[in-house]
């Protein structure tokens, strides 16, 4: 009697957040807060999400934690990972695309360990990016990972998860939210798809 293997079928993903480089600002006191609120979101990932986290620190600096500012940034990632379970992916490399286009590196990276993991995403998953800072790195970001996985949807930047400060109006580049949007559409040149709403 021969043994039926069953092969899974993967969780479909109906949105993915990207955690871009968290705790960058640590040293800024009035960003002090920040590690705590990427926390916070991490809690309200459900089913049928993925948390993806890009660390602007390296492997080595994660897995020692050895200056204090690596060392709470690597304590909000491991108690975000310990939240999440397999739901977060934290991606270690320095190779991660902020800046240029990355047409198959990062998104494929996360396709390949979201199916091993036992869940899969497509065009039509809703992506959503944030962290520091909002007009740089997370824009870079949010329209790398656009294009790279051709999202159907523009990827979300959620500015009450990133530097942006809704009280005074500004980021830490001291633009306002309009000055934000104008700088990421002339930066990015329109390629991917970006929307900044909550």
């Amino acid at each position: 009697m021969a043994l039926e293997t069953k092969e899974r079928i993967p969780e479909k993903i109906h949105t993915m957040h990207f955690l871009v480089h968290p705790g960058y600002l640590q040293d800024v006191k009035k960003y002090e807060g920040q590690l705590a609120k990427y926390e916070e979101a991490a809690k309200k990932i459900g089913d049928g999400e993925l948390f993806v986290i890009i660390p602007h620190i390296r492997r080595d600096m994660i897995r020692r934690g050895v200056f204090d500012q690596e060392k709470k940034i690597t304590e909000s990632i491991k108690r975000i990972r310990d939240t999440l379970g397999k739901r977060a992916i934290v991606l270690t490399e320095q190779r991660w695309p902020t800046t240029i286009p990355d047409p198959n590196g990062l998104i494929g990276v996360v396709r390949r360990l979201a199916h091993a993991r036992g869940f899969s995403f497509d065009d039509q998953t809703l992506t959503k990016a944030y962290g520091e800072i909002i007009d740089a790195c997370v824009a870079q970001t949010a329209e790398n990972i656009n294009m790279a996985g051709k999202f159907t949807k523009p990827t979300r930047i959620i500015p009450s998860l990133t530097d942006y400060d809704p009280a005074t109006d500004r980021g830490y580049s001291d633009n306002n939210l309009l000055g934000i949007k104008k700088t990421i559409d002339l930066e990015r040149g329109g390629k991917g798809k970006i929307d900044i709403s909550e």
